[in-house]
């Protein structure tokens, strides 16, 4: 009869043990993918990650896409929290820049300011090609012979050129490339061959791939990491390109997405329709005349459209069609011994109101198609 207590006694403190130590274990997230082993994040390994902070629905945290870039999973289709399955366009379709799934400091979930169920998270990811926005400062460096390195991207071809012209239309991402070819919008870019299909960096905006196409890291390195940040921290090839004696120009319109301290051409839209595309082209067909050995040319107006109407209306149609048209004038005078680039920054996808967006870790926000032709 005196035994049962001390049983009791021994459970008991059994139990308070087992509760002490589910307590007292540290927060973490695990990651889990088909294609890579699990990735876990705990309060160590989230530092560093508090400036990307932003609030939504009265929630204040980091957007988990950050988790998943850091831990390479991605492009995302959906994601599954406990019971909970997200799936990631029909939130990109309601959200604006950022989707709203949030990690707190203490590494709590939250989903447009509810909670999440507690557990790992798994994420379906889409096809991730093996280049990047990253390769084209390698390349450009190899094909014009400057001594280049520390790069994380890597050179697409090897040859030299006597000039390199890089064609930057903006959001023209794979997904609306692979339309606009099916509705006979791109006959001059499709003259270049078969795309190469890349990968953006995160997040999907112009500012964050501009700076990574033009040094060749990641944006954790050359510093341009969110909308906010524009100053590049490394060398870009503009910077090589000085030091080797190269002339290098970027033509752009009067808000460039990039920061350097020289190269930009800031060309006005001359007859006030709204669009400088047209000017900018004039400009950069002068410079390429003039002998400019290394030329970045960006479009900007596909993007604007797209934002305006929807990546897939028959407006933005109508903007990719007139980049090509532009970009065939450029091809009329072509020099033998160019290496042409051709390119976007990112893609996009539909929102809520008929308009279109970018930022995140979609397949239609990160596979981009890169083309590369030696003429």
């Amino acid at each position: 009869m005196t035994a049962r207590p001390v049983y009791f006694i021994i459970i008991a403190l059994l139990l308070l043990q087992a509760a002490s130590a589910v307590t007292s274990r540290a927060p973490c997230i695990s990651i889990f993918s088909y294609d890579s082993p699990p990735v876990e994040f705990n309060l160590s390994s989230y530092t560093g990650l508090e400036k990307y902070t932003w609030t939504s629905y009265g929630t204040e945290g980091v957007p988990i896409e950050r988790l998943f870039w850091r831990a390479g999973k991605y492009p995302v289709k959906s994601i599954t929290a406990g019971y909970k399955k997200i799936d990631w366009t029909e939130a990109a379709y309601h959200s604006l820049w950022y989707v709203p799934v949030l990690v707190t400091d203490n590494l709590d979930l939250k989903a447009w300011g509810y909670d999440l169920p507690a557990g790992p998270v798994f994420v379906e990811t889409g096809y991730r090609p093996v280049y990047t926005i990253m390769d084209i400062a390698p390349t450009a460096c190899e094909a014009l012979g400057m001594p280049c390195e520390n790069f994380d991207g890597k050179s697409l071809a090897s040859l030299n050129a006597s000039q390199v012209v890089v064609f930057y239309i903006d959001s023209l991402g794979l997904y609306r490339y692979m339309w606009a070819d099916e509705n006979k919008a791109v006959y001059n870019i499709s003259s270049l061959g078969k795309p190469i299909a890349a990968s953006s960096v995160y997040p999907s905006i112009s500012v964050v791939n501009s700076a990574a196409m033009v040094t060749g890291v990641s944006p954790e390195k050359n510093g341009v990491d969110m909308w906010e940040n524009r100053t590049i921290l490394v060398k870009t090839d503009f910077d090589y390109a000085g030091e080797s004696g190269i002339k290098a120009l970027w033509i752009d319109g009067v808000k460039p997405p990039i920061s350097m301290k020289e190269g930009i051409i800031r060309v006005p839209d001359g007859d006030g329709d709204g669009n400088a595309d047209d000017e900018i082209m004039e400009r950069a067909i002068q410079e390429y005349k003039n002998d400019t050995r290394l030329l970045y040319v960006h479009l900007k107006n596909t993007d604007r459209t797209m934002h305006l109407t929807g990546p897939y209306s028959e407006r933005s149609l109508m903007a990719i069609q007139h980049a090509d048209m532009l970009v065939g004038k450029f091809f009329e005078e072509i020099r033998p011994g160019t290496l042409v680039i051709l390119l976007s920054d990112h893609g996009g996808h539909e929102i809520i109101g008929g308009m279109g967006d970018h930022g995140t870790l979609l397949p239609q926000d990160m596979l981009i198609p890169v083309f590369i032709k030696f003429y």
